[in-house]
């Protein structure tokens, strides 16, 4: 049993109510200092712009290329820094494609992706024109980080990050889990 618990027994229930009453009124003062420091630190924050990030852990990627035909795979929609819906797609590369078996299915989508990068490419879409008047875009894979990218608002509804390095040297080899992150800064 608690010292508190002991003390309510001591007193009678005058006192028990009076201690609550007091403890509402300690409360309803703490939550209000509370709120006037939240806003002020929430109006500290919009001044500057603060980044949001977001992470995407693919399973066995080399496997779900292979399904795929080695098509993009994209994420599903997530919300990031007050953008609503937005994707990341992830590209396998020529060099990953050119390592794989050759069948006419290959074959065929070689035709469909001539101009893919090397290493792949990591891509982030946006459901809507985004309203911020600049955008900065980070990526991380596996512990590489990429970027800065910067959005214009006017032309921007997707932003292309090549990978500069083979992305297979960055799945987890423990677990056969690659880590896509984004972060995204807008002003």
């Amino acid at each position: 049993m608690s010292d508190f618990s002991r003390v309510l027994r001591k007193c009678n229930a005058r006192y028990a109510s009076c201690f609550e009453l007091c403890l509402w009124h300690v409360l309803a003062l703490f939550k209000e200092r509370l709120d006037s420091v939240g806003t002020r630190v929430e109006a500290a924050v919009a001044a500057e712009p603060v980044p949001t990030t977001w992470e995407w852990t693919i399973l066995n990627p080399n496997a779900k290329f292979k399904a795929n035909c080695g098509c993009p795979l994209v994420s599903t929609p997530f919300s990031l820094a007050g953008f609503e819906g937005m994707r990341a797609i992830f590209t396998p590369g020529t060099l990953w494609l050119n390592a794989q078996p050759k069948d006419p299915k290959k074959q065929r989508k070689e035709k469909v992706w001539p101009k893919a990068c090397r290493y792949g490419s990591l891509q982030l879409k946006f459901s809507e024109r985004p309203n911020a008047k600049q955008i900065k875009i980070y990526f991380t894979i596996g512990s590489c980080r990429l970027g800065p990218l910067a959005a214009s608002v006017e032309h921007c509804t997707s932003q292309v990050c090549e990978l500069s390095m083979d992305w297979r040297s960055h799945i987890d080899k423990a677990g056969s889990a690659l880590t896509i992150g984004v972060e995204v800064w807008a002003d």
